[in-house]
């Protein structure tokens, strides 16, 4: 078993140190998997978890939440992300053992349960269609298991993915 984790702020300045941290950790099975999931899951974390309680931030202004106020200022340092990489087991393809790859996002932001959240009826036209939900659905479409806890003041995501043999 192998675990590292990256803390940084909940900017869009963060987003790409983050994403290639997880992304130079990631077995080669299952990579482009990990990278959409990681996408949806750092993005949500970075526009709208910090955001007041109830308060969902307008799309068209969603990229300025995640900046920090000025060129250079230091961000709130209570408005940060954890991104956690656990690897468990090795695949041994001959006895039908697989290597697990655990990708653990935490933040200290309001509440936010996405397991919990309702599907999005995709029968629906995109005019009647409400706003939200497919970047969630993506997640559990990509991964094989994801799991949500509220520990205290974090909110913890942990998903799962199972690296094929090769």
């Amino acid at each position: 078993m192998s675990r590292e984790r990256l803390r940084m702020p909940a900017t869009m300045e963060s987003y790409d140190e983050l994403r290639l941290f997880v992304l130079k950790r990631t077995p080669r099975g299952v990579h482009q998997k990990v990278d959409l999931v990681l996408e949806e899951l750092l993005l949500n974390v970075i526009y709208y978890a910090y955001t007041p309680d109830g308060e969902t931030p307008d799309p068209a202004c969603a990229e300025a939440a995640g900046r920090s106020s000025r060129q250079g200022e230091m961000p709130d340092p209570d408005r940060v992300l954890e991104v956690e990489l656990d690897r468990r087991g090795g695949a041994d393809c001959d006895s039908g053992t697989a290597e697990e790859f655990v990708l653990r996002v935490r933040d200290w932001g309001r509440p936010f349960d996405p397991v919990q959240r309702a599907r999005p009826d995709t029968r629906c036209s995109l005019e009647k269609r409400t706003l939200g939900g497919l970047g969630i659905l993506l997640v559990r479409k990509m991964a094989d298991s994801v799991s949500y806890q509220r520990n205290a003041n974090e909110n913890i995501v942990d998903v799962r993915f199972i690296v094929p043999c090769r």
